[in-house]
């Protein structure tokens, strides 16, 4: 396992969770800490990015892309919290915490960049969770409920049966946990292949 001694603010333990490679950085050579290309979603349409280290991530020289519906959905949740806030401080404060987030290592998604907003910005994410995590995280030892407990109310929705989703985490299903910096809400969501 990779292991450095960089923290993000919005990604609580990169060094479990996100996806390295052994390939060397594009951009400055090293093999450490380098971060799988692919998660990196079209940052640059014409360079291909296979690898960047943390350090060179850290130093934009490749950020991750941020789309422009999670933009729209910050803005607008940031005027939601912030109603004293004029035009000009939203859209630095939406400036300030893109430019954050470009910098963090990608959620390794199955699917779409998905990744949860809250109080008026990103939510920290806590990793792709297993069955006995939601069991040690509930109370009654009932994972399972707990983990519908969390989960967000329009991907709740899109569950036809609780027993497949629940039998397949780790396998054909990740869940993705995220935990608000500000009120400490807790929210689940998940992709399938």
């Amino acid at each position: 396992m990779v292991m450095d001694k960089f923290q993000f603010k919005y990604f609580q333990d990169h060094n479990r969770y996100a996806h390295f490679t052994d390939k060397p950085c594009q951009f400055c050579g090293t093999h450490e800490s380098c971060l799988e290309g692919v998660y990196f979603e079209n940052y640059d349409e014409n360079f291909e990015l296979e690898s960047i280290c943390i350090n060179c991530l850290i130093n934009a020289k490749a950020k991750v892309n941020i789309p422009e519906y999670l933009i729209k959905k910050l803005t607008e949740n940031i005027k939601q919290f912030n109603s004293e806030f004029r035009d000009l401080e939203v859209e630095n404060k939406v400036k300030e915490l893109v430019g954050e987030l470009e910098r963090t290592p990608p959620i390794p998604w199955i699917q779409a960049n998905a990744w949860q907003i809250c109080c008026g910005d990103f939510m920290t994410y806590l990793g792709e969770l297993e069955q006995e995590d939601y069991n040690s995280r509930s109370e009654d030892g009932n994972g399972k409920e707990y983990l519908i407990s969390i989960m967000k109310e329009d991907y709740k929705d899109r569950i036809d049966d609780i027993e497949w989703l629940w039998s397949e985490i780790g396998d054909f299903v990740a869940v993705y946990v995220f935990k608000c910096r500000h009120c400490n809400k807790m929210i689940a969501i998940w992709q399938c292949y």
